[in-house]
């Protein structure tokens, strides 16, 4: 058994010295003196176990009507006993000034007792211990460290930096109070002021591996990442251990453009820590960049089964779902990120893409509605609420959002499109015609480009404005047109031109896959009613535009504008009066609306 034998000096102002046996005392100037109420605490704590009945209950059992006592205890492997009590003990053969020695001893044990609790993340008891050093000796740079460390894992970060400013102040060489002041500025964000601290602990300790990766963190928030790099390298270099120094490089080199470095590293990482989750979610997002969705799905699953509170994970995978055609997991993944985070407004928006492409529109809307509540400038949010609000004849809204989404994104060639369709739908012919001509010089190529190119044609000939809407159509045929030969929108063009006589090209629109066929004779019936309107054939073109309607293909522009064309050629009747009335006028029939 260990003996550490110490003498514990009291007099009637308090506990004034603890010393190992070894004569060895400081000055005058120096001596401690601590209140009697610390020092019967410091009492009751050694002797907690009295050996053989004897011991202390207070300070005032050994202390009454004596001006000094020498109490001797010894260390028995589970703590300071009592030995005995000398009520006369000569101070003058220890110390020519005789002054009180220094309480090294007792400052030890609280600061190996604090440093437990704060191990075990007792913060309070951490805390209170390293308040008890510094009660006795107010210049322990040590006891102010440990303190500071604890009261910024308390969150206490005012706190923790004023503990570790004092540390510094009376022990200028101590790096591990730089390191620590340098945490509680990165939790305040005095980011410049955090790498300073960093910069000083690594100065003092050139070996402090973790120094570096958090100053590497911290260059990375400043956009340093060619120094947060060279941080986390030279952290991996004092400690090829350190997975975390590998994730956070990984992280930098990502967001520096290097993929195939930045796996590397988050790997790397993984076969130190195989159950860091974040560097599963990182690498996830790293192959997903790359086009590698299943490898990112198999990462954010890991990440998940780690740790299963990253929204983030839910709502990327979700998109990697998406992206690959799995539109009910990728609404169930946004849907538990929302559950997480209720104030994703992403997460809305994408989910309302999902349920759009499956052709849950209401959810759709009421997911893009929720999504531009929580952020306002989310243009696509605008635009898709758009696409829909056209589909359901709901024109002015269709209008509105798709205004809302070109003053914020100016360049979205789409939203010019729906909104001129919308405008088209609505007879608005010059505003139709002014939004399908910029939707064609923005996106030439696009897919609608074509389309857009017929109902140009088609609201030429209409307005009878003098323009060569033959020749316009030609040309486009010839240089720019994007389709196929064998395709119908190609054949509609040579159609609309004369070049195809109507039966043939209703016959062209014919599949034998019978959603192909009712999809391309809804296109089909709406040109040639169209072209039988232009052609003053009334009748012909209500028939062939109920039979466009007939198809049930709601998704497609032809069918909404077929609705809006028989909507003025032929209105629904006033339904029957419920009791007698007076006569009165015939309802006037709307005009022929153009397309």
């Amino acid at each position: 058994m260990l003996d550490h034998s110490v003498d514990l000096y009291v007099t009637p102002d308090g506990l004034s010295g603890l010393i190992n046996r070894s004569d060895q005392f400081v000055g005058e100037d120096q001596t401690q003196l601590i209140a009697p109420d610390v020092a019967a605490k410091i009492l009751l704590g050694f002797n907690t176990q009295p050996v053989n009945g004897e011991g202390l209950a207070s300070l005032f059992d050994f202390v009454s009507d004596r001006s000094v006592a020498l109490l001797h205890l010894k260390f028995l492997g589970l703590g300071w006993k009592l030995k005995w009590i000398d009520l006369s003990p000569d101070f003058a053969s220890r110390t020519s000034s005789g002054a009180a020695p220094i309480l090294g001893p007792v400052l030890d044990t609280y600061l190996e007792r604090g440093t437990a609790k704060l191990k075990k993340g007792n913060l309070k008891g951490a805390m209170d211990d390293f308040s008890s050093v510094l009660a006795i000796d107010s210049q322990s740079s040590v006891a102010y460290n440990d303190r500071g460390s604890a009261r910024f894992a308390n969150g206490d970060y005012d706190g923790a930096i004023k503990d570790f400013t004092q540390a510094l102040a009376i022990d200028p060489q101590l790096a591990t109070a730089y390191n620590g002041r340098g945490n509680a500025k990165v939790a305040k964000n005095d980011m410049d002021g955090a790498i300073a601290d960093y910069t000083n602990a690594v100065g003092l300790d050139p070996s402090m591996a973790a120094t570096y990766d958090s100053r590497g963190n911290v260059k990375i928030g400043k956009g340093d990442l060619e120094g947060a790099i060279a941080d986390f390298t030279q952290a991996i270099t004092l400690d090829p251990n350190l997975a975390g120094a590998y994730s956070d490089r990984g992280f930098a080199r990502q967001a520096n453009g290097n993929l195939d470095g930045a796996i590397a590293d988050y790997t790397a990482a993984l076969a130190l820590s195989p159950k860091l989750a974040r560097a599963y979610f990182n690498r996830g997002l790293a192959r997903q960049a790359q086009g590698n969705l299943d490898a990112a799905i198999i990462d954010f699953d890991h990440a998940l089964a780690f740790d299963s509170t990253i929204a983030d994970a839910y709502f990327y995978r979700g998109n990697a779902k998406s992206d690959n055609h799995d539109l009910d997991g990728a609404i169930a993944d946004y849907t538990k990120a929302l559950s997480l985070n209720s104030k994703n407004a992403a997460a809305y928006g994408n989910r309302g893409q999902a349920r759009q492409a499956k052709g849950d529109l209401d959810g759709a809307v009421a997911d893009y509605t929720q999504a531009l509540a929580l952020d306002p400038k989310i243009a696509s949010a605008y635009f898709n609420r758009a696409v829909i609000e056209a589909q359901k004849n709901d024109l002015d809204n269709a209008i509105a959002d798709s205004t809302q989404a070109l003053y914020l994104d100016p360049k979205n060639a789409q939203a010019y499109y729906t909104r001129g369709f919308a405008k088209l739908t609505k007879g608005n012919l010059d505003g139709a015609l002014a939004d399908l001509k910029q939707f064609c010089d923005l996106a030439p190529r696009d897919h609608n480009a074509d389309h857009a190119r017929l109902y140009l044609w088609l609201i030429s000939k209409a307005q009878n404005s003098g323009a060569d809407s033959d020749q316009d159509l030609s040309t486009a045929l010839e240089t720019s047109w994007n389709s196929g030969p064998d395709d119908l929108v190609t054949k509609t063009a040579n159609y609309l031109l004369g070049r195809i006589v109507e039966a043939d090209y209703l016959s062209a629109a014919s599949s034998p896959a019978a959603a192909t066929d009712q999809a391309q004779h809804c296109e089909a019936w709406y040109f040639t009613g169209m072209k039988r309107l232009l052609m003053a054939d009334k009748a012909g073109a209500i028939q062939a535009f109920q039979q466009c309607v007939a198809t049930q293909q709601k998704d497609y522009s032809e069918y909404v504008l077929a609705q809006a064309e028989l909507q003025a050629l032929a209105p629904p009747p006033a339904p029957p009066a419920t009791t007698p009335a007076p006569a009165s006028p015939a309802a006037k029939t709307p005009p022929a609306k153009k397309p």
